[in-house]
């Protein structure tokens, strides 16, 4: 991927000319060129999480524990190179990289993206001082008329709900049996 970018001080912009991968060619077979331009956004987001790095990399990977804090079916095959597909089938990919409670990247397309647009997800996680977990999210290649909603769509769907449900996990383990 070649990149040209931007930077402004609240989002990074970029062109990206993409080559699609031969692991998914919209265009095999078609006399229609596997390379586009499109302008794309970053986002950047840091979240603090009252969980372990360990419990925030579970809930992120684990196909239940992502279907039950979401509220979206879940299908993550959790290891490198295995493919998932999120929030009732609209965003599909697959795992690009694994760090037990550490880092995940994914490679990741949505319905509402252009065809054989994927875009890379790149979340970190820290243990902070506190014991809380400091959670990193770079979102690199999203098409620029999507910017918005995803970046919306990461605090709603996740983020807000998976802190609810790690508070939960956390308040039940404390509570006496």
């Amino acid at each position: 991927m070649t990149r040209k970018l931007l930077v402004s001080r609240s989002k990074a912009r970029s062109i990206c000319y993409l080559s699609i991968s031969s692991r998914v060619d919209p265009f095999a077979g078609s006399k229609e060129s596997p390379t586009m331009k499109l302008k794309t956004e970053n986002i950047y987001q840091v979240i603090l999480l009252k969980a372990s790095p360990a419990q925030v990399f579970d809930a992120l990977i684990d196909q239940d524990e992502h279907t039950n804090f979401t509220g979206k079916e879940a299908f993550i095959q959790p290891h490198e190179g295995g493919s998932l597909t999120l929030c009732n089938g609209n965003q599909s990919g697959w795992i690009t990289r694994l760090v037990k409670n550490k880092r995940i990247v994914l490679t990741l397309t949505h319905k509402r993206f252009p065809a054989g647009h994927f875009s890379v997800v790149d979340i970190r996680l820290s243990r902070e001082e506190s014991g809380n977990t400091k959670l990193v999210l770079n979102h690199i290649g999203v098409p620029e008329e999507a910017a918005g909603w995803v970046t919306e769509a990461w605090k709603k769907v996740h983020w807000k709900p998976l802190s609810s449900h790690l508070q939960s996990k956390t308040q039940h383990a404390q509570t006496p049996a």
